[in-house]
């Protein structure tokens, strides 16, 4: 078995900070991934996609105000989210590059594999062709990230019931669209998908979107998030979630 004194599970932005700074205190290092690229949810699903279709949005608002300022009529396109976000795809590529060469550098080994704990001390890697290898290690790091929650009363299909990292994968812009939950993704997508002209319905559970914050940031979050057509309902509780039919 192959010994690292740290083995990481995990490169998206944690995973990968840990590895870069224990290689550059010397230490013998590796990071095990399951996915073939590195960077993980925050590359690929998260972070950057959901940045840059917000900053596309952002343009397409801008330029509808100036148009309407000048007196001329102008609708955001309905196209798929794909070329709303634009070069999202290359963006996603060249900091792939530039992960795997800052590891690379760092003398850090990729291991590509599902990772499982045999002992405190063993670590099992599954491949993708179902061979297995262990490795050892002094101490390891678990940075595996998060995945959208699932529950039970809301059937999520990927078609017209989304979660975080599916609803990029939409292929037009909605009509209308109903969010749920009120933490800082829900609000991110509630906000985007209204400024570019969807009718967005946020619900959730508590009083107030975002309660870890102050009432003020909250408040004016409300105040803008309406001023685009949005609706937000709070202390209300999701009984049952399904698909009416009308596409």
């Amino acid at each position: 078995m192959k010994h690292y004194d740290i083995l990481v599970i995990g490169s998206g932005p944690a995973g990968q900070k840990a590895a870069v700074q224990a290689a550059k205190a010397g230490r013998k290092v590796a990071i095990c991934e399951q996915l073939r690229e590195v960077g993980g949810a925050c590359v690929h699903h998260g972070t950057i996609p959901s940045k840059a279709l917000r900053e596309r949005a952002v343009e397409e608002f801008r330029v509808l105000e100036r148009l309407k300022a000048l007196g001329s009529e102008h609708e955001i396109p309905n196209v798929g989210l794909a070329a709303l976000i634009g070069e999202m795809g290359e963006v996603v590529k060249a900091h792939d590059r530039y992960m795997a060469e800052q590891l690379r550098r760092n003398r850090i080994d990729v291991i590509h594999g599902r990772a499982s704990f045999e002992t405190d001390a063993i670590l099992n890697v599954r491949y993708t062709n179902g061979k297995t290898e262990q490795f050892t290690a002094d101490y390891f790091v678990i940075a595996s990230g998060s995945k959208p929650r699932k529950l039970d009363n809301v059937p999520v299909d990927h078609e017209y019931i989304f979660d975080s990292d599916s609803i990029l994968s939409l292929a037009y812009l909605p009509e209308s669209m109903v969010v749920l939950g009120g933490g800082v993704i829900a609000c991110e997508y509630a906000s985007v998908f209204a400024l570019l002209g969807v009718q967005v319905t946020l619900i959730d559970r508590f009083e107030l979107p975002m309660g870890f914050l102050d009432s003020d940031l909250t408040d004016r979050f409300i105040a803008s998030f309406s001023n685009r057509g949005g609706k937000f309902v709070g202390n209300t509780e999701i009984r049952e979630v399904r698909f009416d039919g009308i596409a």
